[in-house]
């Protein structure tokens, strides 16, 4: 698979082993609740009755099989992250470097765009301002006048604007050396558990079914706990 492929793989497997430990969190998973109608202790003639009470989702897995799920994914998570860790050291790229760096190209040209639209400008708030004068009598007398709002800017518009075009060059040149070598650079792993393609599409649409909680049928974490239960 490629460096892009093994990405996807690792958010798949986060989400999987995410949809397990969400189905250990749910109480009713993990215990039996049990009534017990004591008849006999009022009328001993009538049987007791034990009567399963649980809540437990439809396909109500082992607790232990569930945890034996994570563990394996856990497993291939780490073994995949290796396995990217040493395809991104044969790069000639420092991908994650350029990558961070990228973020941050792009986060400040955010700023420089907001800058290189501000305009110098002036407004009148006509009748705004008010002040006292003594009249002839000797009396205070108050008076209105308008105040105008200068706004000017404290920098170099046009050398922004150059910065921003050198910027927004190198962030596009970073980027498509970044895509490049998503979908140049091999990783050597090959998943040992079953796993669909719709698992691992960043497609909402297609992930749809796999987005439900374990124990649902077609959930890709209920094909591994199934596989774990033949073993």
């Amino acid at each position: 698979m490629n460096l892009k492929e093994a990405f996807q793989m690792q958010k798949a497997l986060s989400r999987l082993m995410e949809e397990a430990a969400s189905y250990l969190d749910d109480t009713d998973n993990i215990m039996t609740v049990t009534e017990k109608h004591l008849r006999s202790k009022v009328v001993p003639e009538q049987a007791d009755e034990a009567v399963d009470c649980s809540e437990k989702s439809r396909m109500a897995y082992n607790p232990m099989t569930v945890l034996r799920a994570w563990h394996a994914l856990m497993e291939e998570k780490e073994r995949l992250g290796r396995a990217i860790t040493a395809a991104k050291a044969a790069m000639p790229l420092n991908f994650d470097t350029a990558a961070e760096e990228n973020k941050a190209r792009r986060r400040f040209l955010r700023t420089l765009a907001h800058m290189a639209e501000q305009r110098s400008e002036s407004r009148m708030k006509r009748g705004a301002g008010k002040g006292y004068v003594f009249n002839k009598d000797g009396n205070q007398t108050p008076y209105c006048y308008d105040i105008e709002v200068v706004r000017t800017i404290d920098y170099d518009r046009n050398a922004v604007r150059r910065m921003q075009d050198v910027l927004a060059k190198t962030a596009a040149d970073t980027s498509r050396a970044l895509d490049e070598a998503l979908v140049r650079t091999e990783v050597d792993f090959t998943l040992q558990l079953p796993i669909p393609e719709s698992t691992i599409s960043e497609d909402p649409a297609e992930r749809l079914i796999y987005e439900r909680i374990c124990g649902n049928a077609g959930s890709a974490l209920a094909e591994i706990i199934e596989l774990l239960e033949g073993k």
